[in-house]
């Protein structure tokens, strides 16, 4: 059906990426003043890292490797800054020149794996992470990324598997099982995607992206009152929005105009979104 493959390509937009962030800036090398100790460079950016202030840690590691080109863990934070700043293909550079190292052979194919992901390069980036999590098991984001390959294909087996070895290794579990409630949805198993999207909030409270997916999946069980509860006018109208376009998902046409205009009426401005949705709704409707 048209609208569950539409339902598909949207849901994997509200999976968690391990790729990239949705900003990024200059990539050009600039000098630290008085900074000449690399193992203080490589500290600061492993720090800047951690605290996802992917510039910051893009620009030392920068510094790092204008010091000393062939110090391996000054490269590896270079390729992942790109990486998180969605430049990828200088991540893609800097994980090849990776390759060769014993220490970081693996890691920097699980690089490459994402990082073909992320440019929509499947084959690639299920050659690079099957090689990774085959080097090394404990490689969480590449069993993450495998398994978002495998979602895509619609190989729900291999994707389970790897949600499962990805989830035995990350200290991120919200990530995984915010993924695994999306390959649910994809799969139409509203009920276990209901349950793994609980399990993400529970790791991470105040996941917004888990509590969309999450009151996605109560409508897509009719639970419609469940799915709309909210006291914030805004956060409301989205909620009713989205149940609305769940409800059309199913045909089910009369509850989701009820919902759409409802999102419109108790939004305070004009919604854009809703209301595009009832348009698509009424068109549907005349051609039933």
């Amino acid at each position: 059906m048209l609208f569950r493959k539409t339902f598909f390509a949207i849901a994997m937009l509200l999976s968690i990426s391990l790729g990239a962030c949705t900003t990024t800036q200059s990539s050009q090398f600039i000098p630290e003043a008085d900074v000449t100790d690399i193992t203080a460079l490589k500290k600061r950016g492993n720090s800047a890292l951690k605290a996802e202030k992917y510039d910051v840690a893009l620009k030392t590691y920068q510094t790092a490797i204008h010091l000393d080109d062939k110090d391996s863990e000054a490269r590896f934070g270079l390729a992942e800054s790109f990486l998180k700043l969605g430049v990828t293909d200088k991540a893609l550079e800097n994980y090849n020149i990776l390759i060769p190292d014993a220490e970081y052979q693996f890691q920097a194919h699980q690089g490459i794996g994402l990082a073909s992901l992320k440019r929509g390069d499947q084959l690639k980036a299920e050659e690079s992470l099957v090689f990774a999590v085959e080097g090394d098991n404990s490689l969480w984001r590449a069993w993450n990324g495998l398994a978002q390959v495998y979602d895509y294909q619609k190989m729900w087996d291999e994707s389970d598997f790897a949600y499962s070895n990805a989830l035995e290794h990350t200290p991120d579990e919200h990530v995984i099982y915010n993924n695994m409630g999306v390959s649910y949805m994809a799969q139409e198993r509203f009920k276990d995607a209901e349950k793994a999207f609980i399990e993400a909030m529970r790791y991470k409270t105040n996941l917004k992206i888990s509590e969309i997916n999450y009151k996605l999946a109560l409508a897509m069980q009719n639970k419609y009152d469940e799915a709309t509860i909210e006291s914030d006018e805004l956060d409301r109208s989205e909620s009713l929005n989205n149940a609305g376009y769940a409800a059309m998902l199913q045909g089910n046409y009369a509850q989701a105009e009820r919902l759409l205009l409802k999102a419109i009426e108790v939004r305070p401005s004009f919604y854009k979104a809703a209301y595009n949705n009832l348009q698509v709704l009424h068109q549907l409707k005349k051609n039933k």
